[in-house]
């Protein structure tokens, strides 16, 4: 129990209220057999999902609101949504808790945010015989205080259109893009990344009128990841969107560790801008490193999801790029290292 532990060492220091325990984790206990004295149902395999779900800034703009319906075998008694500041583990995740109705419909008030941070929405089902259905959501609090939701609501959005691609392919997929703009040029560019006829650009030969080009559209002369197949513009998994932070992006380069992208560039381009992270939900922990003509132009520190880094980097007659994702030291273990939205302006 993360908050347990949190609780316990401020009491330890003489800070906060001390060790209690959260309404949200009694509430965990309460299927418990120890608690229950009962063992009915507790290798059943729970089915279910979270439907109807929405997300919504609140007018003060420093909470929201979540609402939907836990569909679910066996019955749920309680949702709790778990809000998860970046670093720290779960250890500082705030707790929101829910009693659906007979119908499975809940809401959740979440205002427990950290200004300054981006941070992760757990939902948790708990059903009756002590097993869970969970989903999670990416959001990001701005230093005010203001909470942005909008990832976690273009990926709901987005959500038809990303079990028709994991299903059917990018062709069928098609059929299921929403109407909001935002999410229209989201799915546009996750397609462009799956075709087979993806289009790329040769840096060193594109026409001087062009004044800016996104690094993933360029064609690499090396290309080489750590897992799976380089992918441009979407992620190779079932959640393929360009996602770090609690942000959305359109563009980007995904890197899993150890990765190597090389680009020739003929001297043809003057900067490179962007930044770089892991995905929200998502583990490991990377080091970007960005080197022109062979020399080493950006380290970024040890990044763990949760947190970005930007940079601009200087090509002033660089003949050749090169971006590398190391593994931190720690093995490789769930490194989806990505750069994003990398852009080469002349």
């Amino acid at each position: 129990m993360g908050s347990g532990n949190r609780t316990y060492g401020d009491e330890r220091r003489n800070e906060g209220k001390g060790t209690f325990l959260t309404l949200a984790h009694a509430l965990r206990l309460a299927s418990h057999p120890q608690f229950t004295k009962s063992i009915k149902g507790i290798a059943v395999t729970p089915k279910g999902e979270f439907s109807d779900l929405s997300i919504v800034a609140r007018n003060d703009g420093k909470s929201f609101t979540v609402q939907g319906r836990a569909d679910c075998q066996p019955p749920v008694y309680v949702v709790i949504g778990y809000l998860d500041p970046e670093g720290g583990g779960d250890y500082d995740s705030r707790t929101v808790t829910a009693v659906p109705d007979r119908e499975g419909r809940f809401e959740l008030e979440c205002n427990a945010v950290v200004p300054g941070r981006s941070a992760s929405l757990r939902l948790v089902a708990c059903h009756v015989n002590g097993s869970t259905t969970k989903r999670t959501f990416p959001y990001s609090v701005e230093p005010s205080g203001r909470v942005d939701v909008r990832a976690a609501r273009a990926l709901l959005a987005l959500d038809p259109f990303l079990d028709r691609l994991h299903v059917a392919g990018p062709a069928a997929a098609k059929q299921q893009i929403p109407a909001d703009e935002w999410a229209v040029r989201l799915a546009a560019a996750v397609l462009e990344g799956r075709s087979d006829r993806r289009k790329t650009i040769d840096p060193q030969a594109t026409n001087p009128d062009v004044t800016s080009l996104p690094l993933s559209q360029a064609v690499p002369v090396t290309a080489q990841v750590g897992w799976r197949q380089p992918a441009y513009d979407n992620l190779p998994q079932r959640d393929a969107l360009i996602e770090a932070a609690g942000q959305l992006y359109e563009t980007g380069i995904y890197a899993h560790a150890p990765a190597v992208h090389a680009y020739a560039v003929g001297g043809k381009w003057r900067r490179l801008r962007g930044a770089c992270g892991l995905p929200s939900r998502r583990g490991g922990s990377v080091v970007f490193v960005i080197l022109s003509d062979g020399r080493e132009v950006f380290r970024s520190p040890r990044l763990q999801p949760g947190r970005i880094v930007s940079y601009d980097v200087d090509l002033t007659d660089v003949t050749s790029l090169e971006l590398r994702t190391e593994n931190a030291g720690d093995g490789n273990n769930g490194d989806w290292g990505i750069w994003l939205a990398p852009m080469l302006s002349r």
